[in-house]
């Protein structure tokens, strides 16, 4: 593959990633969509390029989204998990099942631990959080056991029908 196509996908995925997170800070119910619309750019790339670009890919698009979006929530969220989300995904798959969801689940924990710590101490520090974090994660296990679900759904399609249709494999040899 030539380089100067790989750059420019990954420039595509990185600004495909951005925009998302700009609707996503636009829209008042669609940030977590959004974000996690983004974090199928990253899937993407994995499927690509692997590891080494993805996580290059993620860290572009979270720094300009830090630096660009007027309201940060999605990407808070998509630098402190949603973003990573498909490289540790696929890392896990090679995995047996039970230590591929122990991986993830602590990933998640570990992101909300993080998210809870910096809107107690930062954001909001005036804000009483005792009892809001133990239902919060149970549900937030939830939807990430679904979000993973779907996003495997998502990475299947596109490895068997949308590469194909876009000829992804076609630009990038």
């Amino acid at each position: 593959m030539k380089t100067t196509k790989k750059i420019a996908f990954s420039a595509m995925l990185s600004a495909l990633s951005v925009l998302l997170l700009l609707f996503g800070s636009l829209t008042v119910i669609g940030d977590t969509l959004c974000t996690i619309l983004a974090s199928f750019c990253i899937a993407i790339a994995v499927c690509e390029f692997g590891y080494k670009e993805a996580i290059s890919i993620y860290l572009v698009a979270t720094v300009i989204s830090l630096i660009i979006l007027p309201i940060r929530d999605p990407a808070y969220y998509f630098a402190a998990f949603f973003g990573y989300y498909p490289v540790i995904k696929s890392f896990s798959e090679r995995f047996k099942k039970g230590l591929e969801y122990t991986i993830k689940i602590v990933s998640f924990s570990t992101a909300f631990i993080f998210l809870t710590l910096l809107y107690k101490i930062v954001l909001a520090p005036e804000i009483n959080l005792s009892w809001y974090p133990i239902p919060v994660f149970i549900a937030g296990i939830v939807v990430i056991l679904v979000y993973d679900c779907a996003m495997t759904l998502c990475i299947t399609e596109y490895i068997s029908k949308l590469r194909k249709l876009l000829k992804i494999d076609h630009f990038l040899k």
